[in-house]
């Protein structure tokens, strides 16, 4: 999840960057056309402050410290990391898996 965040984290400000100097493309569907500009820019945003929760409950589930938080972070990244082929998904879950064990709750308090 750390590295996923971390990837992720890097390229949204390249989106931004890419959505202030980039020209509509009008030969996009409507519904693409819409992801660009001010849209794009704030779905950027949003997706950089998820992934910085994502990146602190990895940091946190690494630590054993605030067991809430880890599995949060777990959440969000099964729900929102789907770049990279989707391996968010699997880092998720994989996450909350480890997170249910009872040694590794145990570990938590």
């Amino acid at each position: 999840m750390m590295v996923l965040a971390i990837i992720n984290l890097v390229l949204a400000p390249i989106g931004i960057i890419m959505n202030l100097v980039q020209e509509p493309n009008p030969d996009l569907p409507e519904q693409f056309r819409m992801l660009e500009g001010p849209i794009g820019i704030i779905g950027n945003i949003l997706w950089m402050i998820t992934n910085a929760i994502i990146l602190m409950g990895a940091l946190k589930m690494k630590k054993f410290q605030s067991y809430g938080l880890a599995m949060a972070a777990s959440i969000l990244c099964i729900l929102c990391d789907w770049n990279c082929c989707c391996l968010g998904i699997g880092a998720g879950i994989w996450s909350i898996v480890v997170l249910s064990k009872p040694e590794v709750k145990a570990a938590f308090h």
